[in-house]
């Protein structure tokens, strides 16, 4: 039987030890990598997981989501979201109140609230306050840019009706400028038909608000 000099076993066992070494090496490091996505993703997957549940407003799959944070805000949400919809089919507010969480039972009420100030011409009367960060925020900007818009309106039918009633064209020239050129017109045809019925804003009413 064939011996080895010690000297010469070790020097042989030597690259098999390094290599077993670096073997576990890399496989730790592998572990680490794989474990570090899969963490990384886990938030950003329960994310979108909590989207899907939200939509299909199924409060019951809520359960679904291991991060008991966003258990509640996806119940929260799907409650706010019902009910808003069913304050609005049944057109009353007091089905917000069902709403459990504060700020989302008031953003419910809103369309109604804009609705009030927008037949009632008052912009100060909009929906608006501080949101979740604390900072002030119009929750309907649409309802401001409605009472606006229907003010300009107002402001410019009573320009025409003055202008026809005087028969001087030139108060047009107060007017926007965009509708100077409409305004012209509507007050010629209101002065040539004065003793008729005529409507200066039956036709072009409809072209000016736009």
């Amino acid at each position: 039987m064939e011996t080895f000099p010690p000297q010469q076993i070790n020097e042989d066992a030597a690259p098999r030890t390094s290599l077993k070494i670096f073997e576990i090496a890399v496989f730790i490091i592998v572990v680490a990598v794989l474990g570090w996505y899969f963490f990384r993703d886990a938030p950003r997957k329960e994310e979108l997981s909590l989207s899907g549940i939200i939509q299909s407003e199924d409060i019951a799959r809520c359960a679904e989501l291991k991060d008991q944070v966003l258990q509640i805000e996806c119940k929260t949400a799907i409650e706010s979201s019902v009910y808003s919809k069913k304050a609005l089919l049944q057109n009353d507010p007091a089905v917000c109140d069902s709403i459990s969480d504060a700020f989302l039972k008031e953003r419910c009420k809103d369309p109604f609230t804009s609705r009030v100030a927008i037949q009632n011409k008052d912009a100060s009367a909009c929906p608006s306050g501080k949101d979740m960060l604390g900072k002030s925020i119009m929750f309907d900007p649409t309802c401001v840019a409605t009472i606006n818009n229907a003010t300009a309106l107002d402001a410019y039918r009573a320009l025409v009706l003055r202008a026809i009633q005087e028969k001087n064209e030139s108060l047009c020239n107060t007017a926007e400028k965009k509708l100077q050129s409409a305004c012209v017109g509507a007050v010629r045809d209101g002065i040539k038909n004065a003793q008729s019925e005529y409507n200066p804003f039956q036709f072009g009413g409809s072209v000016i608000a736009n």
